[in-house]
């Protein structure tokens, strides 16, 4: 099991991450193709959905 210190380093690049994944968002959002908007928008909305999984597991692991 990794330690603390790896844990915290771990959550920063998760956090990173969750932070380019909404920037994508925000860039697809302003595209003019709408199909791909909402399949991009779909695997986003479940890598999201992972990370924030994975983050919560985390951040229970430092409490």
């Amino acid at each position: 099991m990794p330690d603390d210190h790896h844990i915290e380093e771990i959550i920063e690049e998760i956090e990173a991450i969750r932070e380019e994944l909404r920037a994508v968002r925000k860039r697809i959002a302003a595209s003019a193709s709408k199909v791909l908007l909402e399949e991009a928008d779909t695997l986003l909305s479940v890598s999201e959905d992972l990370m924030n999984k994975v983050f919560q597991s985390l951040r229970r692991k430092t409490l």
